[in-house]
């Protein structure tokens, strides 16, 4: 895809923004894919697989001029041999995972193939607490006392309800709306906004000490309005729908991000 945006162009993508993902397996593949690199500590075994396929660069081309990497990935019902293989400067990911799967693990346990253990696999919940440890942002829907595997996908209501999570996701990491919480001050990160929805304004609850700056913004990222302290962000003549609302604190320079509905 990069060789082709950078010679015939026929595809028209984007480059710098390249993601991966995959159901089960292929989410295990996209995970692996994402986070492993030669500085890992990788096993005898795995190391081996890698050898044979031609490396961190694989075979399947010889274009090795482009790289390879990946700008954020899909894991549904996913995993890795290892969540300590995840460094800080990872690309962000969103997972949907059944709490009780007996297949690929949710928490770390054995994958299985038909009841019989193949090898252990660190699932979605250590996925993001080690995400969450090392501020990479990331998104988590856990399937609730469910014993089943991407039962999520089963159902007409549960696919558009899971393309809608990891959609909405990506569309936020491509219009710079995810903030890893660790990076927010206090005051900030207890920020919200009111009435929502709304017809008319909308008000900034936080901290006294909290010098603000609002910016609306529609679903292709294009800025709407914006206000600042002491002034509320009025919503009239906005077309009725959601949007993405950026607080920014002007004292730390740093922004959170809220759903706003205007009616």
């Amino acid at each position: 895809m990069r060789e082709d945006a950078a010679t015939d162009n026929q595809f028209r993508i984007d480059p710098d923004h390249v993601y991966a993902g995959g159901v089960s397996a292929g989410a295990i593949c996209a995970a692996h894919a994402a986070v492993m690199d030669a500085g890992d500590d990788i096993n005898e075994v795995i190391q081996g697989f890698i050898d044979d396929n031609g490396g961190f660069a694989g075979n399947t081309s010889d274009n090795y001029e482009y790289s390879s990497s990946i700008q954020g990935y899909i894991n549904l019902s996913g995993g890795l041999s290892t969540a300590t293989w995840m460094d800080a400067d990872d690309p962000p990911f969103v997972s949907i995972h059944d709490d009780g799967d007996g297949v690929v693990p949710y928490d770390a346990d054995f994958a299985t193939y038909f009841g019989i253990p193949l090898a252990p696999l660190e699932g979605s919940l250590v996925l993001q607490m080690r995400a969450d440890e090392l501020g990479i942002p990331n998104r988590l829907r856990t399937i609730e006392g469910s014993i089943g595997h991407v039962s999520y996908l089963l159902t007409p209501e549960g696919f558009n309800e899971s393309v809608a999570f990891t959609s909405e996701f990506i569309h936020d990491l491509l219009c710079g709306f995810v903030v890893a919480t660790e990076e927010v001050p206090e005051a900030l990160r207890g920020a919200t906004l009111y009435p929502n929805p709304t017809t008319d304004v909308l008000q900034v609850k936080a901290a006294a000490t909290l010098r603000w700056q609002l910016g609306i913004y529609d679903w292709s990222g294009r800025l709407v309005r914006e206000a600042t302290p002491g002034v509320a962000l009025s919503v009239q003549g906005i077309p009725a729908a959601t949007y993405h609302v950026r607080i920014f604190d002007l004292d730390t320079q740093t922004a959170i991000w809220q759903k706003v509905l205007v009616q």
